[in-house]
């Protein structure tokens, strides 16, 4: 691992920036069917209130940051408080999210934080979002020992968005570029603190349909749960190489029942 050097290119695709031993991330994409047959304890521990905390995407209220969430614009993005517990989160639709943890100075311990925004929030909203994931960013690098810390993106859509107005039928790429666009922005900013880009632990979901995200802090493991075959052939990436992975994806066209 070499975060000194700036004109050294981190592949945290290969684990790079961390320390020898340090376990990275490890991620899971299951199908809903799947999810639903899993009867084990990771499944009871998202369920303990007092062990697991949940991202509700949309929300906002006084109480939120009260418990140290940070909020923007009533909740278009939402950013957990860093702690040990594990998180979990749903409804990714077109929405993006980072997942980032490390172990903490004091307590050796994990310790981690899950987002989940709109694409539109890095663009509508830049400012405020952007301050706000750099200061939990910040925090994490500050209360973690260096070399421990790994970073990955989940979520995202990249159907082609198909419209019809009088009689006409029209195709575009806005849900594409806002995915594309939001992967650039997230991965600078995490490479603005740490020196290193984040993984895109899956991809974006071909499909139209929801997913559900679950980590579990203490072990490092992430769940993305979605419906049958959202993200069938996309490995993980970086934005460095983004361009290389496109041309394999297979995106469908979902139409948006705007008729005029």
């Amino acid at each position: 691992m070499n975060l000194e050097n700036p004109k050294e290119e981190i592949n945290s695709l290969k684990s790079e920036h961390l320390n020898e031993g340090v376990q990275p991330i490890i991620g899971c994409v299951i199908s809903d069917e799947e999810f639903g047959l899993l009867q084990n304890d990771f499944v009871k521990e998202f369920e303990d209130p007092s062990n697991s905390l949940d991202v509700k995407y949309g929300e906002y209220s006084d109480e939120l940051e009260k418990k140290g969430f940070k909020v923007i614009a009533s909740g278009i993005c939402i950013i957990s408080p860093i702690d040990d517990r594990n998180k979990k989160s749903f409804e990714y639709a077109n929405c993006t999210g980072v997942v980032a943890v490390g172990m903490e100075k004091e307590t050796g311990k994990n310790i981690s934080f899950l987002t989940h925004q709109n694409p539109r929030s890095l663009k509508q909203y830049k400012e405020s979002t952007s301050r706000a994931l750099v200061e939990s960013l910040d925090e994490l690098k500050s209360r973690c020992t260096e070399g421990t810390i790994d970073i990955v993106i989940v979520g995202g859509s990249y159907i082609i968005r198909v419209i019809k107005i009088n009689n006409n039928t029209y195709r575009d790429g806005v849900v594409q570029d806002e995915y594309e666009e939001s992967i650039k922005v997230l991965s600078e900013q995490v490479r603005s603190v740490f020196g290193f880009e984040p993984v895109v632990i899956s991809g974006p979901k071909m499909l139209n349909g929801e997913e559900k995200v679950f980590f579990n802090n203490e072990n490092r493991r992430l769940y993305l749960v979605g419906p049958t075959g959202t993200s069938t052939g996309v490995k993980p990436f970086t934005q460095n190489n983004i361009d290389d992975e496109k041309p394999a994806w297979r995106p469908n066209e979902v139409e948006t029942g705007f008729e005029f």
